[in-house]
This record gives structure tokens, C-alpha cells and sequence, in this order.
């Protein structure tokens, strides 16, 4: 393994800055300037600079670990100059801690106390790591699809955040984080490019990042420990009452809602395929499942393989048609048929044995282990029918759904529903919601909604299918035509 430092920095004419920095192994240098431009110097250590007229250091550091090339990296400032021997130090400790996907390590700066002792750092602890204490395996960042929030940041916003975000969003994916007493740099005297005193903005745009690592609840709770603990610090330029009131707005901002419109069904057959491949190249969707053990299942992830929406797809877990993948389940006479088709009855899920419950959850493993050896990581999981959403298949995937480390599924559809399901579908949707899955808050067929009505993040699920020189869903008969306003998908949730 390798190390390459990520230096971020501003306006720099040359690589000047790498001597300055005392950095002597390979260095990839993010230079947000006013022009476009890439140079690489090849000595006994690689110099690389790209230089990017975008601004924000979240945007500096997801450019970074991007274009990083090295298998451990390290994130720098250009207001820092790293100890002698560091290079060698990182790489013990990253043998040390073999486990460690993350290492914080220890930098001089405005006599911080130093914790002399290794230790696991938790959401706790994560709130008062910087980012340039932050070292890291590229590969486990980028296969668990974490980056840091463009939103929020040096940059962006007066209130940083965005390395204590970053550090949340891996230990929600179950990364492994630690702190190693080490010394590794020191933080130059001087004033901040990006801290501009606590003003009405800094407090605000606190709020802003807090709510997104601990929800409007947590985010208010610690926004008065901190008013409390740094009063000290910011009694000269706001008072406390006006810092807890911009803090308040920050937290109970309102954001705009979030639409997906997600197509299943992916591989089910190659009019299908085609069908929702043109929908994401006219932008109609933003999403798509796809049914590993249907036919043109290959066809369909071949299609996706240097697309545009490879990283948008999520499995159709399907136990209603088509041949299972498992062999447990063959086996289950109420499950399959002598030939390995599923023969789904819904009546009898509430009396399957612990051998059928076994079977089901081999099976889901079968469908997402085929998905990841196509080099695809689910963006979430719904399935064919919905049949997730039935509870006690629910009460299965659920442990299965966190040891994959997904984190994200459709609800079940809550619009446009009999009063007498609805009761059922909201038992189902409060254990999706404490259980911790990011999901929206309703979901329902595209084609039959009221965006201006429901006022909240949605879901609409179609099918597509290519049929007479038109797409049209299978299942309603509409003509998929139309397009609305900035989708997201399950990622961005």
C-alpha cells in the first residue's frame, strides 16, 4: 500500500506549495482557482495538481478522492506543514489497526489536548475531529459510495461541518473509524480563508449541517450545549438569544422536496430493458430495481455498465415469478414448484415454518450477492409486488437489509389506497422508520399523484415497456412521457 496526500488549497501559481507543506510522498493537489488546468511532475514522489474553477472545499475534497490513485490517503490544508516522517508513521498505524477503514490521527493546533491512547471513534467523538486529522482506505470510500455534502462547508457556508458530516455518513455505513496518537502536522498561525467570525450566517448555517447528521431534535439539543460552551467565544459579536433564533431557522429550515420516480421491473424482458434505458436518457426517471433472476437480467446490467445511471439502480426482490436462485427454497413446496419457480401464495405467509423463513432470507442474499458480482451496489431495495412490505417478510429482510449494509427502501404505497389497507401499510412504514431506513414519505403509481397536495418527499413507481414505438406502463396502460422538475434518487435521500 501507498500513500498520497489530498492538498486542498486556493490561487496557486506552481507546486511550491508541496516543499512548503513538507510533503515528500506522492501529492495530489486541488488548486480552486480561476482557470482549468492539470499538471503532473514525476520525481522520487508524484506531484499532481488539477486546477478547477469550482469553489468549496467539500467540492475540493470530493474532486480529490475521485481522482486519488494511491490506496491510503490523507487529507491536507495549505495552511499546514506536516511532521518529518509521517509518511511512514500513517503506514504503521494503518498496519497496526488492519481493520481500521479510517484513522484520525493527532495535529498540532492551538494547544488541542491529545488522548494518548488508541480508541474507536464514535458519533460522539467524530464532533471534534478536523478533516486534515483524517487518513483514509480510498477503496472502502468510494465501494460504500460516501462522499463528502456539497451543500454544506468551507466555501458554501459560514460553519464548516463538512468533515463531521462525512465522518457520520461512514459510521452509518458500518465503516470502522479509529483514533492513533500520533502527531502528524502542524496548523500554521494565521487567518482563516474561510472562518468569518461568529455572525448571524455562522449560527444558521449551523443549524443547517447539525439537522442533517442528528435530525431536528438532536440538532436543537446540541446547538444549546454548544450556545452554552463556547458563550465565551462569541459573547463579542452576538448575543446568545440572537445565536439560538439563527440557529433555529438553520435547523428547522425548509428544504425542497424530493421527488423520485423509480422504474421496476429491469430485466424482466429486452422491451422492458429498452424501455426504461430510454426514460433515463430522457430524464423521465431517476431510478430503476432490477430482478436478478429474470432472463435478461444480464442484458439489462450490461446496459447499465457505462451509462449514465449505473450507480442509480436498486434489486427487485422478487419471489412471485421466475426461477428462484436459492437451492433451500426449491425445496419449499409452498414457496417453489418442482422446478424451481416461485409459486408466491400470500394467505400463507403468516404461517411459514422457520425453515420457509430461512429459505426466503437465502434467497433475498442470492438475489443481492448476483447484483454485486455484476460490480453494482444497490442503491436501495423494493420488490416485485411489493412484497417487502408484507410484515413478516419485512421482519426477515430487515437484518439481512443492515449486514449488506443497505440502508435505504420503498415504503410501502400509501396514496391512493383503501382506508382499510392504510391502517396495515403505517404499521408497516413506522417499523421501516425505526429501524433507521432513509425513505420517503409517501409513495404511489407515476401518472396518478398530486405533487402540490402531498407537500413531501415522494416516491412514484412505474413499468415500463417498449411497446408499438411508445413507452407505456405495463401495468396502468399510460404513456410515460412526462418529465418533472429536478428528480433525485435514493442516494440523495
Amino acid at each position: 500500500m501507498k500513500l498520497e496526500i489530498l492538498l486542498s488549497c486556493m490561487n496557486q501559481s506552481g507546486v511550491t506549495i508541496v516543499k512548503k507543506s513538507n510533503i515528500c510522498s506522492d501529492v495530489l493537489i486541488i488548486n480552486q482557482c480561476d482557470c482549468n488546468d492539470f499538471i503532473q511532475i514525476e520525481n522520487e514522489a508524484i506531484i499532481r495538481m488539477i486546477s478547477t474553477t469550482e469553489r468549496g472545499l467539500s467540492r475540493s475534497r470530493n474532486m480529490a478522492i475521485k481522482n486519488s490513485k494511491n490506496e491510503i490517503c490523507l487529507f491536507c490544508d495549505d495552511d499546514e506543514s506536516l511532521i518529518d516522517g509521517y509518511e511512514h508513521g500513517i503506514m504503521d498505524a494503518f498496519q497496526c489497526l488492519s481493520d481500521a477503514d479510517i484513522i484520525i490521527f493527532q495535529i498540532d493546533y492551538k494547544n488541542k489536548k491529545k488522548v494518548q491512547k488508541v480508541k474507536k471513534v464514535n458519533f460522539l467523538t467524530a464532533l471534534r475531529v478536523s478533516s486534515v486529522q483524517i487518513a483514509f482506505k480510498k477503496e472502502k470510500i468510494l465501494s460504500s459510495k460516501i462522499c463528502f455534502d456539497e451543500t454544506i462547508g468551507s466555501g458554501v457556508s459560514e460553519a464548516g461541518g463538512e468533515e463531521v458530516v462525512f465522518l457520520y455518513d461512514c459510521l452509518k455505513k458500518g465503516l470502522k473509524i479509529y483514533y492513533y496518537p500520533l502527531l502528524i502536522a502542524k496548523v500554521n498561525s494565521g487567518e482563516s480563508k474561510w472562518f468569518k467570525g461568529y455572525s448571524q450566517k455562522y449560527f444558521y448555517d449551523r443549524g443547517v449541517f447539525t439537522k442533517k447528521m442528528m435530525g431536528c431534535l438532536g440538532a436543537l439539543i446540541y446547538g444549546v450545549y454548544f450556545l452554552l460552551l463556547k458563550r465565551s467565544s462569541y459573547k463579542k459579536d452576538i448575543s446568545m438569544f440572537r445565536a439560538f433564533v439563527e440557529l433555529t431557522k438553520g435547523i428547522y429550515k425548509k428544504r425542497k422536496n424530493m421527488i423520485i420516480v423509480n422504474a421496476d421491473d429491469f430485466g424482466y424482458s429486452p422491451a422492458v430493458n429498452k424501455a426504461i434505458d430510454l426514460c433515463f436518457k430522457s430524464k423521465i426517471i431517476s431510478s430503476t430495481t432490477i430482478m436478478m433472476n429474470m432472463p435478461f437480467a444480464e442484458e439489462a446490467i450490461a446496459m447499465a455498465k457505462g451509462s449514465t445511471y449505473s450507480d442509480k439502480i436498486g434489486l427487485h426482490f422478487n419471489l412471485i415469478e421466475g426461477k428462484a436462485l436459492s437451492p433451500m427454497i426449491k425445496s419449499c413446496g409452498r414457496l417453489c414448484d418442482s422446478e424451481g419457480n416461485f409459486i408466491y401464495k400470500r394467505n400463507t405467509i403468516w404461517l411459514w415454518t422457520k425453515v420457509e423463513r430461512k429459505a426466503i432470507k437465502e434467497e433475498f442474499q442470492a438475489q443481492l450477492d448476483a447484483l454485486k458480482k455484476s460490480n453494482i451496489n444497490p442503491t436501495h431495495v423494493d420488490s416485485h409486488q411489493h412484497v417487502h412490505t408484507e410484515l413478516p417478510i419485512y421482519m426477515i429482510l430487515r437484518k439481512c437489509l443492515k449486514s449488506n449494509k443497505i440502508d435505504a427502501l420503498r415504503i410501502s404505497r400509501n396514496l391512493g389506497v383503501c382506508k382499510r389497507n392504510l391502517l396495515y401499510k403505517k404499521v408497516v412504514n413506522f417499523f421501516m422508520r425505526l429501524d433507521g431506513f432513509r425513505i420517503t414519505n409517501y409513495m404511489q403509481e407515476y401518472g396518478s399523484y398530486d405533487l402540490e397536495r402531498v407537500g413531501a418527499d415522494i416516491e412514484l413507481m412505474c413499468h415500463p415497456i417498449w411497446d408499438m414505438g411508445k413507452i407505456v406502463d405495463s401495468v396502468t396502460g399510460t404513456i410515460i412521457e412526462r418529465k418533472i422538475g429536478n428528480l433525485v434518487n435514493y442516494s440523495d435521500l
